[in-house]
């Protein structure tokens, strides 16, 4: 209503005009009753073909990163967290998952040696959920976190970026509490 009418130079659209034309007393939710009929006839794929096509899609991108291809710290948090959430899901093939997480973290590690700024925030970010795992790669993980952390905060520092400072500055206390 504040923006007016687009097809009039001016704004003479007020409040009376407004609940004039603002017509919605009557509530309709015959819609409602077709949700589930609209879902079985627009759903192209089973949860089975869901399934699969994840995994499928995981196992080739961790494929490929095992063969030498270069691999960004966003897809190697991603497939971290697919790995977990299908490790969770389905403890039957728990080794699998497991497998495909180790995988994902020996990713993360290696994204970190010429990481950008950008990234090394995301992982500063996803480092909490990193930490409760239980891999040895964690352990690096860590180590190389505290090196990326002691460089975003120099970078902060010569910026005067000082929010980011004290927050950067404070999760590496944190992180160098727990050894």
């Amino acid at each position: 209503m504040q923006r007016g009418r687009c097809d009039q130079p001016r704004n003479d659209y007020n409040m009376t005009l407004f609940n004039e034309k603002n017509r919605n007393e009557e509530f309709d939710d015959g819609i409602l009753k077709y949700r589930a009929a609209r879902a079985d006839c627009f759903s192209l794929e089973s949860n089975a073909q869901r399934f699969g096509r994840v995994t499928e899609a995981l196992t080739d991108t961790l494929t490929a990163y095992a063969e030498g291809a270069k691999f960004s710290l966003e897809t190697a948090l991603t497939c971290r967290a697919v790995s977990s959430y299908l490790r969770e899901k389905f403890p039957r093939d728990a080794d699998a998952w497991r497998i495909c997480e180790e995988a994902s973290l020996a990713a993360i590690l290696k994204s970190c040696d010429n990481i950008s700024l950008t990234d090394a925030r995301l992982l500063i970010l996803d480092l909490p959920n990193l930490l409760r795992l239980p891999y040895p790669a964690v352990k690096e993980i860590l180590s190389a976190a505290k090196q990326v952390l002691s460089r975003l905060i120099d970078h902060d520092k010569m910026n005067v970026d000082w929010r980011d400072f004290f927050e950067m500055s404070y999760i590496n206390d944190l992180l160098n509490i727990g050894g």
